[in-house]
């Protein structure tokens, strides 16, 4: 059996190894990483296939779980995201509906609560429709690229790239829905940090300032439709 990956996000260590001890109870569940903070949560979402991340609200730093939330939507639409909180605020239940979060679940934990929605989760990912690859992919204000030709169309107009600039929306496009990090598009387009920050530069003038998405602490994701 495949394994579900969860992450724990929780800025206290025994309370998260008890949620911890809960989840992989339940047959078919993994706990894949317990952080506290934006930059190592992006971090695990990069680097591991996560499928549920299990968010306090209450983190640590100058962000809140429920914003950083907000920008793993921009990164991965697919991950379940359940909130944790120890309040039940009107503020934090809308950041719970704009992230479209699975669940919002109260603290102390209660493990048939935890439970119940892992389980609702299982079915809800093995119901998730299989995409195959598609040749052209849509992006944002009706841009598309197509990767077999390694082209960008603008509605049917193909727009005039530089070879670096097709090589990295291929790059990009290659590891939809997830975000690419700077160091794998330095690498692989053998460029330096500056002359990547001007191939943007140039890109996003000739086409559109939002088609390429800069992710701090990690990299650049393009924006799809």
């Amino acid at each position: 059996m495949v394994s579900i990956n969860v992450l724990i996000v929780e800025d206290e260590p025994i309370p998260a190894e008890y949620l911890k001890s809960i989840i992989e109870g339940v047959e078919g569940f993994k706990v894949v990483g317990i952080v506290d903070n934006e930059d190592d949560i992006l971090k695990e979402i990069h680097s591991k296939n996560i499928d549920i991340i299990f968010m306090d609200i209450m983190i640590k730093g100058s962000v809140s779980g429920a914003e950083v939330a907000l920008k793993i939507r921009t990164l991965n639409k697919n991950i379940i995201i359940m909130f944790l909180t120890a309040y039940s605020e009107s503020e934090m239940i809308e950041y719970a509906v704009d992230a479209d979060a699975f669940a919002y679940l109260l603290k102390p934990y209660r493990p048939d609560e935890i439970v119940a929605n892992l389980e609702l989760a299982k079915k809800k990912l093995n119901r998730k429709p299989i995409t195959l690859p598609s040749n052209n992919i849509k992006l944002v204000n009706n841009f598309s690229f197509n990767t077999s030709k390694n082209r960008l169309y603008f509605d049917s107009n193909e727009v005039k790239l530089t070879t670096k600039e097709r090589d990295l929306l291929s790059i990009l496009a290659a590891k939809l829905p997830n975000s690419v990090n700077t160091e794998t598009i330095l690498e692989e387009l053998d460029i330096s940090e500056l002359s990547l920050r001007s191939l943007l530069y140039r890109f996003r003038h000739k086409t559109n300032k939002d088609l390429i998405l800069s992710i701090k602490g990690i990299g650049y994701k393009l924006a799809t439709a």
